[in-house]
C-alpha cells in the first residue's frame, strides 16, 4: 500500500488508512464464503479459535478492524520516529544557513529533506523575503495542517475502539434473539439444546471479541495522541528558533 512507513511529501496520510479499511472490507467479502455456520463445540475440545465460530460473521468484521488498528499503530509509530519528524542535524544545518544569510540553501535543504520538520518550515522559508510575522504565521499554519493529518489517522483508532464493542453488542443481541426463537420453537429437547448452545455462544463470544479489539485500540489511541502532542510542542520550539534566527538576521 502506498504510504506505508514514512509518508511522502504531499501524500495525504488519511488515504493510507482508508485504503486499509477498504482492503479489510474486501477481505471480509472474500472470506465469507469460506466460513461455515457456527456449530456447537464438543465438550472437552473447546479452544479459543473454536469458540470464534460462534457469531463468526461479527467476529470476522472485528478481526478486520483489529487488522486495520494494528496497521495504523505501526504506521504512525514508523512515521513519528525522530529521523522522520525532528532531525536535530537538519535543524542545525538550517540555522547555520540562516546565520550565514544563505536562505536559498536553507530552502533547498528543506525541499530535499523528507522529515516532518522540513514540511513545516518549507512554506516559511519560501517566503523569506516577506515580513517575519507572515513567515511565522505561515509556519504555524503548515504545522497545524501536518499534525492535523496525522491526528486524523490516529482518530481512526478511536473510531475502531467505539465501533468494536457496538459490533460485539450486536452479536450479543442477535444471539439472544436466536435463543428466544429456539425456546419458542416446537422441537425435540436434544435439537433445542444444540441450537441454544450456538445462540448463547454467539451472544457471549462476540462481546468478548469486541472488547479484546476495543481496549488495545483505545489504549494505543491515547498513547499516540500523547506522542503527537509532544511532537507538536517540539515542532513549535523548532519553528520559533528558525523564525527568531531569521529575525536576528534581518536586524
Amino acid at each position: 500500500f502506498p504510504g506505508l512507513g514514512a509518508p511522502g511529501r504531499g501524500a495525504p496520510q488519511e488515504d493510507t488508512a482508508l485504503r486499509m479499511i477498504l482492503a479489510s472490507i474486501l477481505l471480509c467479502l472474500v472470506a465469507l464464503p469460506l466460513l461455515g455456520a457456527e456449530e456447537p463445540v464438543a465438550a472437552g475440545t473447546m479452544t479459543f479459535f473454536g469458540t470464534l465460530r460462534y457469531g463468526w460473521q461479527i467476529n470476522l468484521l472485528l478481526g478486520c478492524l483489529a487488522f486495520v488498528a494494528l496497521f495504523l499503530i505501526f504506521h504512525v509509530l514508523l512515521s513519528t520516529r525522530e529521523p522522520l519528524t525532528l532531525p536535530a542535524e537538519f535543524l542545525r544545518h538550517v540555522l547555520d544557513d540562516i546565520a550565514s544569510r544563505d536562505l536559498e540553501a536553507a530552502q533547498m535543504r528543506a525541499e530535499a529533506d523528507p522529515s516532518l520538520l522540513a514540511r513545516v518550515l518549507l512554506p516559511g522559508l519560501r517566503l523569506h523575503a516577506h515580513p517575519i510575522e507572515r513567515i511565522h504565521q505561515t509556519i504555524e499554519a503548515a504545522g497545524r495542517r501536518t499534525l492535523g493529518a496525522m491526528r486524523q489517522e490516529v482518530a481512526y483508532l478511536a473510531n475502531i475502539g467505539v465501533l468494536s464493542p457496538m459490533l460485539g453488542l450486536l452479536g450479543t443481541v442477535l444471539g439472544l434473539m436466536d435463543t428466544f426463537i429456539v425456546l419458542a420453537a416446537q422441537q425435540s429437547e436434544g435439537s433445542k439444546a444444540i441450537l441454544m448452545s450456538a445462540a448463547i455462544g454467539k451472544a457471549i463470544v462476540t462481546t468478548v471479541v469486541g472488547l479484546i479489539v476495543a481496549i488495545p485500540a483505545m489504549a494505543a489511541y491515547y498513547l499516540l495522541i500523547s506522542r503527537l502532542g509532544r511532537i507538536g510542542d517540539e515542532l513549535e520550539i523548532a519553528a520559533e528558533e528558525v523564525t527568531q534566527a531569521m529575525g536576528e538576521m534581518r536586524r
